[in-house]
């Protein structure tokens, strides 16, 4: 399905090499695809994006892409920057960077905001027994399941060199 989906990409990169939105998120998503993301290259393509959309949100996903390249502090600048104060992903990207960089209490009341603004149940904070030893937040737990990744079914999909090539001209 990968596969396919890169074909398609390639396809439109065929037919609007300068990479319309559409085409830039595509291109974006088959990055994450990869087992070894290139995250210099996906910050490149939200860089463009965000230059085409002007959104806030994309800004923030271009600062999830300069963290995952190394630099948290650079990360949270651009966070701080932002205005979107009742957006809760802004406050768990930033309760995330906040704690990379080691400034755990200022990490805790952001994670504490970004709860308070789940919009769902299923978003809502759990009601929990009395911790008996160290206790992982939800925060922590969604932090473990994404650095253990999602299992692979089959081999690694082959894609372009970098997707720049094709859509940053």
């Amino acid at each position: 399905m990968i596969a396919d989906g890169r074909r398609v990409l390639d396809r439109a990169l065929a037919l609007r090499p300068d990479g319309g939105q559409y085409v830039l998120q595509a291109a974006i998503a088959s990055l994450q695809a990869d087992a070894d993301i290139d995250w210099h290259e996906v910050e490149l393509l939200y860089a463009m994006l965000e230059h085409r959309t002007g959104s806030p949100v994309v800004t923030l996903s271009r600062a999830v892409a300069i963290a995952e390249s190394g630099a948290p502090g650079r990360a949270l600048e651009l966070v701080d920057s932002l205005d979107l104060g009742g957006y809760r992903y802004l406050h768990s990207t930033r309760a995330e960077l906040l704690r990379r960089l080691g400034r755990t209490t200022e990490a805790r009341e952001a994670y504490t905001r970004a709860l308070a603004l789940a919009a769902t149940e299923p978003e809502a904070p759990v009601p929990r027994p009395p911790p008996v030893g160290p206790r992982l937040t939800r925060a922590d737990i969604y932090l473990l399941a994404a650095r253990t990744g999602v299992p692979q079914n089959g081999p690694p999909v082959p894609r372009p060199a970098k997707m720049c090539d094709h859509v940053c001209r």
